[in-house]
């Protein structure tokens, strides 16, 4: 623990797990050494956690975005859509996991759509959205999509590049010590130049 204080999330009412356990798949802990995708052998799927009392910290401080964010719509519950949101530590990132049982389930009606919208509105502000099946991202953006392959322990820069029409998002997976990482530039504003479908 950093010692930080954290404002407390406020949940949206009426939204409960509720016989949800997807966060326990999706997501990795590393307190326990559980990888993206595979199950955690303390949840009783669709009941909860065996081990609650004594969870990881990476466990208790997680909460989906469907549990506290009224935008989030309600077609977006983990169990019903097969994925779970979450933002990542910076904010910048809207990251959808998938459950690798089902990993088109982003692809398909209204889920998609919605990646679309918020991937338009999140840009605007210099934010991404980022669909992980297991260890392979693709980053959504308006015009298309952009599939990284498998990241497995590197990390993705965005690079922003200045065109005569504007500035181009590109994207690309490096080692983690990578000089480039950690040292980029703030995201400039637009306009961003997007290709038409």
């Amino acid at each position: 623990m950093s010692g930080e204080i954290r404002p407390a999330l406020v949940m949206v009412p009426g939204r409960t797990c509720d016989g949800c356990t997807m966060c326990c798949k999706v997501f990795e802990i590393p307190e326990i050494r559980k990888a993206d995708g595979d199950w955690c052998g303390n949840c009783e799927i669709g009941k909860g956690c065996k081990i609650y009392e004594s969870r990881p910290q990476t466990c208790r401080d997680f909460f989906c975005q469907y549990r506290h964010d009224p935008d989030v719509p309600e077609h977006w519950k983990p169990n019903r859509s097969h994925m779970v949101v979450k933002t990542d530590n910076t904010g910048e990132k809207l990251i959808v996991g998938v459950d690798p049982s089902w990993p088109r389930a982003w692809r398909e009606t209204p889920y998609y759509q919605d990646l679309k919208r918020w991937s338009a509105h999140r840009l605007t502000a210099g934010k991404q959205i980022m669909v992980w099946v297991g260890q392979r991202a693709i980053i959504v953006l308006p015009d298309r999509d952009i599939d990284l392959g498998i990241v497995g322990g590197r990390t993705i820069l965005t690079i922003h590049k200045q065109t005569p029409s504007g500035v181009q998002l590109a994207f690309e997976v490096v080692a983690r010590d990578d000089p480039r990482v950690g040292t980029a530039a703030p995201a400039p504003k637009p306009p961003l130049v997007f290709r038409q479908p």
